[in-house]
């Protein structure tokens, strides 16, 4: 793992996997999350392939495999979100159906084969490099690509400013980044992609995008993935 990925491990460990589950409890989803499986949740994604890259405690894939995709690849850069994942992917009978991947996407991105539908929720947000982190992901998906990351306005490099102080007071190294969003949509754009779905709330921004018919790749025969 590189060093500028370390930080991220250490931050997303049991102690924040605890905090995140019980926050859960109480409130449900992040608002975030939840436009964007409302969204997700609205296509028709019958025996789809997942491709979750940052999927956590696998939120997204768990949803969806509920809407009719037949299997799944979860890559978590945190070994103790990764692990929760697996165990209530026991839980849920669908170990069987899911691959799971420890590592920094950008590294591991060749071993991943391609995807239907591949999704980033609040991960660009995480990872420094963010032109890398959605290239490398961009070229893993079929048709769907969809994530949530922070609007690029001043208000919310306020908020993130403010959260990774407090946590330099805590000794927590690791940071949270508000992205160039038009730098994002050009690489998308120049990947032949095109957006069917954008949702904001004050801090957060939903995009959905799709694969042009003229460029879209070879998927299986028996994969249906529309809206």
């Amino acid at each position: 793992m590189s060093s500028c990925c370390e930080p991220i491990a250490d931050h997303f460990d049991e102690e924040h996997l605890d905090a995140r589950l019980a926050e859960a409890k109480k409130g449900g989803l992040p608002i975030a999350t939840q436009i964007l499986l409302e969204a997700l949740s609205a296509l028709n994604l019958e025996n789809a392939r997942l491709l979750d890259v940052g999927g956590g405690t696998g939120t997204i894939m768990f949803v969806l495999f509920e809407k009719g995709i037949r299997q799944a690849v979860l890559v978590e850069i945190a070994a103790a979100y990764l692990e929760a994942a697996e165990t209530e992917s026991q839980e849920r009978g669908v170990r069987d159906r899911v691959d799971f991947v420890e590592g920094d996407f950008v590294q591991v991105s060749e071993q991943i084969q391609p995807a239907d539908v591949v999704t980033l929720d609040r991960v660009v947000c995480c990872y420094p490099d963010m032109e890398a982190l959605v290239q490398a992901s961009v070229r893993k998906s079929l048709e769907w690509y969809a994530l949530s990351y922070p609007r690029d306005r001043w208000w919310a490099r306020v908020v993130i400013a403010s959260e990774n102080w407090l946590r330099r007071l805590r000794g927590d190294p690791f940071t949270a980044y508000v992205h160039d969003v038009p730098a994002m949509e050009a690489i998308l754009d120049r990947a032949g992609f095109e957006r069917q779905f954008l949702r904001r709330t004050w801090l957060w921004e939903v995009s959905i995008y799709r694969r042009s018919q003229a460029l879209k790749m070879i998927r299986d025969p028996d994969t249906r993935v529309g809206p």
